[in-house]
């Protein structure tokens, strides 16, 4: 082997493993974050206590809102997290230490350790997934519609300003008068005039009103509303939740594609299907003997800047219904509202993510409503 292809070799492994390096030490980073936290007790042991757990609390609220669902689940969870505290929150470093004898207190950075908090996250899943499968077999077969709509434009509407004015004039004073008298064989004239005095007032009263009147937000269907279908179907079977397909319900069913209520949906002003189209999908559902049906309604409103990158950020609403159909008359399971958001470098990205994002949390969302009941 020649020196200059020794030489290419050695650049060339010098190369792959600082690959190696890097590549490691971006999946550690992905799998980690870094917190501060701060405790105060009667002793150090407890105030470090308290630090730790301030330092996970700070965790939860640093996630971005596209992991609502995973915040809630901690939340719901929250004893489940504590119990793993220390290999949770792990490589801690003492900011700050004040202690007096009588109370102490400790400030702390430190790094969550993701790759734990991700396996107690799988294993409250599975948890929840055998009760969510025992509650939707009781319930007889689970169908679920999605619904979508985007803005489409916003028209805006200029303050209506109606104003007027009253005047009054007035006028007020003495008016000239005048005696004459003729005498025998001659004429005499004696005149006397009172002098003339006039004053005028005028008075003007201006108002008026403004009519304000709200922007009205225009709403497109969403074309890809199957796929959202698809996904959440696809994170509920995860959870051993099983579904009817909408699309074999057309068939089976007779009920309209789920197209359609995507249409209905984004002409709607309140936001909400007709109660009169809902009573006919209970009918043609209860009688191909489906249980229980969600609707899922997913709306983009509009855009605005990330405070931080300056990137698109599409926001909206998520809203969830669960119904049980399996009494004479329907009943509610539950409901349920979140705030859903989607960045990218476009607004029609932004608004795909968005969309995107809520169907993990619509299924999170499903799954707790089942565990309820």
């Amino acid at each position: 082997m020649s020196f200059k292809t020794a030489k290419f070799f050695m650049q060339a492994h010098r190369f792959a493993l600082g690959m190696v390096i890097c590549l490691s030490t971006a999946v550690a980073t992905a799998q980690q974050a870094f917190v501060r936290g701060k405790g105060e007790g009667p002793k150090k042991e407890v105030a470090m206590q308290k630090a730790m757990e301030r330092a996970w609390t700070n965790y939860i609220g640093s996630l971005p809102d596209e992991q609502g669902a995973k915040v809630d689940t901690l939340r719901a969870n929250k004893a489940a997290f504590l119990d793993e505290l220390e290999n949770i929150v792990t490589d801690v470093s003492v900011l700050d230490e004040k202690c007096d004898g009588t109370s102490c207190s400790v400030s702390i950075k430190a790094t969550i350790r993701e790759t734990t908090v991700n396996s107690i996250l799988r294993q409250v899943a599975k948890t929840q997934s055998g009760g969510s499968a025992t509650a939707a077999s009781a319930g007889g077969p689970l169908a679920f519609l999605v619904m979508a709509r985007m803005s489409g434009g916003e028209t805006k509407f200029d303050n209506k300003v109606t104003k007027r004015a009253e005047s009054t004039v007035g006028t007020s004073g003495s008016s000239a008068s005048a005696d004459s008298s003729g005498g025998k064989g001659g004429k005499s004239t004696d005149e006397s005039a009172d002098s003339v005095s006039v004053t005028q007032t005028s008075k003007t009263v201006t108002g008026g009103s403004v009519e304000i009147k709200r922007d009205k937000i225009t709403y497109v269907p969403y074309p890809g509303v199957g796929d959202l279908e698809a996904a959440i179907g696809q994170f509920l079977q995860n959870s051993k939740i099983k579904t009817v397909p909408w699309a074999s319900l057309v068939g089976d069913c007779n009920v309209p594609v789920s197209d359609s209520f995507s249409d209905i949906f984004a002409k709607s002003s309140s936001g909400s299907i007709p109660e009169e189209t809902k009573r006919q999908i209970y009918d043609r559902l209860r009688t191909c003997g489906v249980g229980r049906v969600i609707f899922a309604t997913i709306s983009v409103d509009g855009f605005r800047s990330d405070p931080n990158t300056g990137a698109p950020m599409a926001t909206g609403n998520l809203n969830v219904q669960a119904f049980d159909l399996t009494s004479k008359f329907v009943s509610s399971l539950g409901t349920a509202n979140k705030a859903i958001s989607g960045r990218a470098a476009v607004e029609l990205d932004a608004a795909r993510n968005a969309l995107s994002n809520a169907s993990k949390v619509a299924a999170d969302m499903i799954i707790q409503q089942l565990n309820q009941n």
